[in-house]
């Protein structure tokens, strides 16, 4: 099962928490080319949306789209 995320809450995330996407990446526990995916509209792996969801806030899993 894949997922889409609304990669523009992540992008606000990083931007007001001055991060930069690698650091990010690094602490959601995900490669940067799965960030790129989300960043493209392609679905990723449920887990892998699960962990970015958490990295934001654990009350944020409903960014989360079944594809």
């Amino acid at each position: 099962m894949k997922a889409l995320l609304d990669y523009s809450k992540i992008e606000k995330y990083i931007i007001y928490n001055d991060m930069t996407k690698g650091s990010f990446c690094k602490n959601a526990g995900i490669s940067y080319s799965t960030l790129k995916n989300v960043e493209n509209e392609k679905g990723i792996a449920v887990a892998s949306a699960q962990k970015i969801a958490a990295a934001l806030h654990t009350n944020l899993l409903s960014i989360i789209k079944e594809k």
